[in-house]
């Protein structure tokens, strides 16, 4: 879609001011000139001002079908608080990988350059949903871990304490990692983030999957050093700075498309008034995951959704996850067709608790992801977005971790064996070795022996 930047107004839409920004950049970097707040004014008057073509990405239809739902405020949830809940979303087209659409925040957009709660400038903590990107895709990955594999559902010793804490408080002793991630279980991520280390997770989520605003070391002036290599914010998304989420789209969008990366875009192509190419915005692509770790992680995000009846879009297969911070500040879900994948953000201008109103559902964020992504899918073919073929089924004890037996479904506290799908190179190659069934003698409540049968105890 070509457009070109109108000067008698200074009012534009959230995807016009996103080309604006993003061209401003891009023509900032290739001159030379340093990124800074005059530099990017400077560089806005020159787009308003000098007549370039600029060949964008927007869907016209699916941003008419985003802007139904966000500028109209009876659409966004009720809450308990005063203030306005505010929510941002980034669409992107898996056929091309492109942002086809955006909203900032909600109701009508007044003003120009205001806040974009979707981009960079704005960036939030990401709480779960970082999980897929900094612990469980570099996981499987790495060959160290699969959707079977069973890790302790307990805290690590951390840091002088015991660390995470599971939302519900409460802990399995094991369980698998296909499990731990549709539960979205804390303990899970960090022992996930133990066995493949710290440094490689970092590494993933900012090299591979590109998520800008992560900290690798950052001293203050206080002294103090800060970073985002820990398990606090690869494991459980309390990051320093937070991210935006453009990027959560962008990194999300690489599940539905085999696992090859591709750096989304607002625009292709800048020409002058003259018809000269200015800027050429070829889109960078990187296979990064491998099509096994792909199909894992597809699996286990289409399982998360068969959980949450909110994003279940009934007319095709949806896969994604969802994100809550501390104190439930902030709420997310980043989810995927084979269509589109969409990123959401909600919260609050002066941040508090999100409490929804009864009705609207617990996290408002699953809320507008599916109002919009039903629109996006009417009229469409059902169409599957996790592909288990070559994988198999195995019963394991999520105490041992090896293959499950009778005796590990008879456990006192109740069944301890888990189905999970994987393929056969990654099933257990023991039995489970935890448990062993005994013959109970009821008359002296404990193992049963000889003597017992002699003195014709019942035994069970």
């Amino acid at each position: 879609n070509e457009f070109h930047v109108q000067k008698t107004s200074d009012v534009y839409s959230w995807y016009t001011e996103m080309v604006m920004d993003d061209v401003a950049y891009d023509l900032c970097i290739a001159n030379g000139d340093e990124w800074n707040s005059s530099t990017k004014k400077a560089y806005l008057e020159r787009i308003k001002l000098s007549g370039y073509h600029i060949y964008a990405c927007i869907d016209t239809e699916v941003q008419a079908m985003v802007d139904e739902i966000y500028t109209d405020l009876s659409q966004v949830p009720d809450t308990k608080s005063a203030q306005q809940l505010l929510s941002a979303i980034v669409v992107i087209d898996n056929r091309t990988g492109d942002v086809v659409a955006v909203a900032g925040s909600v109701g009508e957009k007044t003003a120009f350059d205001a806040t974009n709660h979707a981009t960079e400038d704005d960036p939030k903590q990401t709480g779960s949903a970082m999980k897929p990107v900094a612990v469980y895709g570099p996981a499987f990955e790495s060959g160290l871990v699969s959707p079977v594999t069973c890790l302790p559902d307990l805290p690590l010793s951390y840091d002088g304490g015991r660390f995470p804490n599971n939302v519900t408080r409460r802990y399995n002793v094991g369980n698998s990692v296909f499990d731990g991630i549709v539960e979205s279980n804390n303990t899970i991520s960090v022992h996930t983030l133990k066995k493949i280390g710290l440094d490689y997770a970092y590494e993933f989520a900012s090299q591979k999957f590109r998520i800008d605003g992560l900290v690798k070391e950052e001293k203050l002036e206080s002294g103090r050093t800060i970073s985002d290599i820990g398990y606090a914010p690869l494991g459980l998304g309390a990051l320093t700075f937070g991210v935006s989420v453009e990027d959560m789209a962008n990194a999300y969008a690489t599940f539905p498309n085999g696992g090859e990366f591709r750096e989304a875009r607002t625009y292709t192509k800048v020409y002058d008034s003259d018809g000269n190419l200015i800027l050429d915005n070829t889109q960078e692509t990187e296979q990064i995951l491998s099509e096994k770790a792909n199909k894992y992680i597809n699996y286990c995000l289409r399982g998360v959704v068969k959980n949450n009846s909110a994003v279940n879009l009934g007319a095709t297969a949806a896969a994604g996850k969802t994100g809550t911070t501390s104190d439930a500040r902030d709420r997310w879900f980043c989810g995927y067709t084979d269509y589109y994948t969409a990123a959401v953000w909600c919260g609050y201008k002066q941040p508090e608790e999100i409490k929804v109103t009864s009705g609207t559902g617990s996290n408002p964020a699953c809320t507008m992801w599916a109002k919009v992504m039903k629109k996006l899918h009417e009229g469409k073919d059902w169409k599957d977005i996790s592909n288990t073929s070559g994988m198999k089924s195995f019963s394991v004890c999520i105490d041992s971790g090896g293959l499950a037996t009778s005796a590990c479904s008879a456990d006192p506290r109740g069944d301890r064996v888990q189905s999970v799908k994987a393929y056969n190179e990654d099933r257990p190659t023991k039995s489970c070795d935890k448990h062993i069934t005994v013959d109970w003698c009821t008359a002296g409540d404990g193992a049963a022996n000889e003597y017992c049968r002699l003195a014709g105890a019942t035994i069970t």
